[in-house]
């Protein structure tokens, strides 16, 4: 790591353990061409006790275009998400949030272990009682997810704001995608000799806003593919 980042990041962990942390070793996790920077952090402490802690930094997406702006927003997101749940009566695991930088655009987690069985692990094994099983697990922590969030993503979006006051709205999401879908859905058609009238342009538009309006399932979701969820059967 670059030393001005280092230090940040040191600074951010005394701050949260409230005592002296020295860096002793450094595990890259992540592979160099990603959008995000992942290392394993191995510290010491002054009363001798070591651990280790996960660092994830936003970064620029080297296969396509990205602006400071896309990297701030991604940023803000796992601040506002871990942070959020963090102060949340929520009854799966959680990694603890230990802090963040938003001028390097890092958090610093819980290390949960070296131990990685990812969902999509248990949801292919070659028995099927075992995959419902762990579809079953992954329900039932979603719905606590859900559940911690539910009627309360007004404290979320004050966490958002607070880092990146730009954040996109609701209305502004609903704006992109039509920006972005009806041209497209007018293509589809006049290539299948369909007559893009107003009343299909009214009603795609009714569907981009009925599907990305806040309702009444509003609630915090997060990037669940399963190959971003840890499932260890034995701690359910």
């Amino acid at each position: 790591m670059e030393p001005d980042l280092l230090e940040a990041v040191n600074k951010a962990l005394e701050d949260c353990f409230g005592l002296e942390v020295k860096i002793n070793d450094i595990q890259l996790l992540s592979e160099a061409d990603r959008r995000n920077r992942i290392a394993r952090l191995f510290l010491s402490s002054g009363n001798n006790e070591t651990r280790s802690v996960i660092f994830k930094q936003s970064l620029s997406d080297k296969s396509q275009d990205t602006t400071d702006e896309d990297i701030m927003a991604r940023f803000a997101r796992d601040f506002a998400g871990l942070k959020f749940l963090n102060g949340s009566d929520i009854n799966h695991s959680i990694p603890k949030f230990l802090g963040a930088s938003q001028s390097f655009r890092f958090i610093l987690l819980e290390d949960l272990g070296d131990t990685h069985i990812s969902l999509v692990d248990s949801l292919t094994k070659a028995d099927p009682d075992k995959a419902i099983a762990a579809l079953k697990r992954f329900t039932k922590s979603l719905a606590h997810f859900h559940m911690a969030s539910y009627e309360r993503l007004g404290e979320y979006d004050k966490l958002l704001v607070s880092a990146h006051p730009k954040r996109e709205t609701p209305e502004d999401r609903i704006k992109w995608n039509e920006k972005d879908l009806i041209p497209k859905l007018e293509f589809v058609c006049k290539a299948f000799d369909i007559p893009f009238t107003n009343e299909i342009k009214q009603e795609a538009i009714d569907v981009i806003k009925i599907s990305l309006s806040p309702g009444d399932f509003y609630v915090l979701t997060g990037d669940i593919c399963p190959d971003n969820v840890f499932d260890h059967e034995d701690k359910d």
